[in-house]
């Protein structure tokens, strides 16, 4: 059977340096270097607050949480996701929609998550998380104009929110 690679890391002789630091340090889970690393996703987002999470799965909980997901509340995932995503919906209660993705990036678009709605006949959709397979964002931009194209279907639905997690790469490493 042919492996087929889920995605490639990048890391170089940097990336090495500051972990090999970060190591060597009293706390290596907070400290000087998070404090430092937040105050630049800060300036890189135009944000006044950030927060870094140890993983995935617990970013996942704090959004769902800041957001106020309630049991029942109607969140739409890709069908290719990691199981946190899901498990985390789940925690908090909600009814949670895998839309399909497309059969060559193994993500979803916008058009997927219209076409889950009317598949479902979703009328109250909270927020869609999308994941981009091996880091590359695909139809990211597209995403943001979603609002306007679902509004439609999700008449009850004041505001609909697009959680993202955000993986911050080096120039040009795509």
């Amino acid at each position: 059977m042919k492996y087929i690679p889920y995605g490639k890391q990048f890391i170089d002789s940097t990336d090495i340096k500051n972990i090999t630091n970060s190591l060597k340090r009293e706390k290596i889970t907070t400290g000087n270097v998070v404090e430092k690393f937040e105050n630049k996703l800060n300036n890189f987002l135009k944000s006044k607050y950030s927060l870094t999470c140890n993983s995935g799965t617990s970013a996942l909980f704090l959004a769902f949480q800041c957001l106020d997901i309630k049991k029942n509340d109607i969140i739409i995932m890709p069908s290719i996701t990691f199981v946190a995503s899901y498990n985390i919906a789940k925690i908090f209660g909600a009814k949670v929609y895998l839309s399909d993705v497309d059969k060559f990036t193994g993500q979803m678009s916008p058009e997927h998550v219209i076409e889950c709605c009317t598949k479902f006949n979703l009328k109250k959709v909270k927020i869609i998380v999308t994941m981009y397979n091996g880091g590359y964002p695909n139809d990211a931009f597209k995403f943001k104009s979603l609002k306007k194209d679902i509004m439609p279907l999700s008449l009850k639905t004041p505001v609909m929110r697009l959680v993202r997690v955000i993986i911050i790469r080096k120039k040009n490493t795509w």
